[in-house]
């Protein structure tokens, strides 16, 4: 039965588009609009966000592994000398 014949002898479930959906292709299930698109992709933004400040930590934290063994040494010099 094609969609039209189904139409018409009320046969047809699916329910009609509402709100924004109705007049806006964009705004559809999977749609490109910035606030459905922003909606979908909202998990994905965060861990996202999540795995740069863990780079950046990372980063952060190869500066300053050098400094230590300095440090280190400058103590142990000081303890020899006392």
């Amino acid at each position: 039965m094609s969609l039209d014949k189904a139409i018409e002898f009320g046969k047809e479930k699916r329910a009609q588009f509402r709100k924004s959906k109705r007049f806006d292709r964009t705004c559809r299930n999977h749609g490109s609009c910035p606030w459905c698109e922003g909606n979908r992709t909202f998990q994905a933004r965060k861990e996202h966000k999540r795995i740069q400040s863990l780079e950046k930590l990372e980063e952060s934290e190869e500066v300053t592994e050098p400094e230590e063994p300095e440090l280190q040494d400058s103590v142990s010099k000081l303890l020899e000398k006392s």
